[in-house]
């Protein structure tokens, strides 16, 4: 901008340029500096939101937690990576509906639904691409099962999830 005003103001002709009075000279000095200053403003604040976002990297900040005996809910500003884990263990097999529901404002929950295997895992069933919906999972008796929520950069929201035995 500075430099752009150091140019209108020269005295020096160029060939074919046209003269400009004064005042409309200052006028397109002054919306370059102010067209500058708002693109180094607006750079500035995605830059924040961007630092924002890594601080916050692999954290849930959860608000309202409340969980049942067969239901969990929450409201959440940021989800990112991080996991809920809720422990599930039937005594003889068991169908279970799982109802989920979220209004996340950037990006989608994922609801999934494993078995303990030792040191490791048997994924049985994993929703990313919904707002809202079911998925049914027969489990077997006296296995652990976890039903696991989780998000990769969600912000402000509220997760709901209800589990039926049939």
């Amino acid at each position: 901008g500075f430099l752009l005003y150091m140019v209108r103001r020269s005295k020096k002709k160029v060939e074919g340029e046209y003269k400009m009075n004064f005042v409309k000279k200052q006028k397109v000095t002054l919306v370059a500096i102010l067209a500058s200053t708002m693109f180094v403003l607006l750079s500035g604040f995605a830059f924040a939101q961007t630092l924002n976002d890594a601080w916050k990297a692999g954290d849930i900040y959860l608000e309202n937690e409340k969980q049942g005996e067969t239901s969990y809910e929450a409201k959440f500003s940021s989800w990112d990576i991080a996991g809920k884990d809720i422990e599930l263990q039937y005594e003889k097999d068991t169908e279970v509906t799982f109802s989920y529901e979220t209004d996340a404002k950037r990006g989608n929950l994922c609801f999934s639904v494993y078995e303990r295997r030792g040191e490791g895992i048997k994924e049985l069933k994993e929703i990313c691409e919904s707002k809202k919906g079911s998925f049914t999972v027969t489990l077997k008796a006296n296995e652990e099962y976890v039903l696991n929520i989780s998000g990769l950069k969600v912000k402000d929201g509220f997760v709901k999830v209800n589990w039926q035995e049939k």
